[in-house]
């Protein structure tokens, strides 16, 4: 298999879609205060692309060696397809963890897949834009709950450095960034989600927001995942860290057997302990 290269990071759909929709922010905050050819707007479009190249790097092999991987597995399928049904479950439950969906509208549109777990933002970043070129017919469920009925809400931190040659500016735009109206295009197709409540209580605002054409029916979607957030959704960090690849390799490859039914999950990650905080330090 071809290793890993900057062109294919370059040319991760990932990679490039959120580099101009960021750019397209840092624009059009720019162009809001007049100063879209400015000194400052410039820098900000260059430190943006670092930042995003140093953020997306590991995403992009990710989705990359998963897609390889995949094409291996399907080759050494067809080789040797007495595999046991108990070691597949085990290992798609294990990789599950690490392995991005590259290829999640490719697999739906071809009928190889019925089914993928995935978060909110597939609607844009995938089923949405494979519905408007392939006609994909795509609905949302809520996945069966065991004791409680949880859904995670997760979202990054936007910060102004304390060290920052010019705070004021870089408050004024990170204020500007997080309101609705500024991130709309992000909103209506549909991988991003609003921030303020009233979208979520107000059926004139969710109605603006849902009723785009890269969602599945309105019903269908508020029911699953606008009305399941409201009442079950539970925040948690989304943060990536040094080793954070290197951690959740070494947990997907420790909660394996949890999955299916082996060992318990407490007992999986006190056995595993010792190699969760190496993978964590980098080793």
């Amino acid at each position: 298999m071809k290793s890993f290269s900057a062109s294919d990071f370059q040319a991760d759909p990932g990679y490039q879609f959120r580099m101009s929709e960021g750019l397209k922010g840092v624009e059009g905050g720019a162009a809001a205060r007049g100063g879209l050819l400015s000194g400052g707007a410039l820098k900000a479009i260059q430190k943006y692309g670092q930042d995003l190249g140093s953020q997306e790097y590991g995403a992009a092999y990710g989705r990359y060696n998963s897609d390889q991987t995949n094409k291996y597995n399907k080759l050494a399928g067809m080789v040797n397809s007495g595999q046991g049904a108990a070691n597949q479950v085990s290992n798609a439950a294990g990789q599950y963890g690490t392995n991005t969906a590259t290829n999640i509208d490719v697999d739906l549109v071809n009928k190889s897949t019925a089914m993928y777990i995935n978060g909110q933002w597939s609607v844009g970043v995938w089923l949405g834009p494979a519905k408007q070129s392939d006609g994909l017919d795509y609905g949302v469920g809520v996945l069966p709950y065991m004791k409680d009925k949880v859904t995670l809400n997760t979202g990054g931190v936007n910060v102004a450095f304390a060290t920052s040659k010019h705070p004021e500016e870089a408050m004024e735009w990170l204020k500007w960034y997080a309101k609705e109206e500024n991130a709309w295009g992000l909103i209506e197709a549909g991988i991003w989600m609003p921030v303020l409540s009233s979208f979520y209580t107000d059926e004139a605002l969710t109605r603006k927001w849902v009723e785009n054409p890269n969602f599945p029916p309105y019903d269908e979607y508020k029911s699953a995942v606008v009305d399941y957030a409201v009442s079950n959704a539970r925040p948690t960090s989304w943060y990536w860290v040094n080793n954070t690849n290197k951690f959740n390799d070494a947990l997907s490859s420790i909660l394996a057997p949890a999955w299916s039914g082996n060992i318990s999950i407490a007992d999986a990650i006190t056995q595993g302990l010792d190699q969760l905080k190496a993978a964590n330090q980098g080793y």
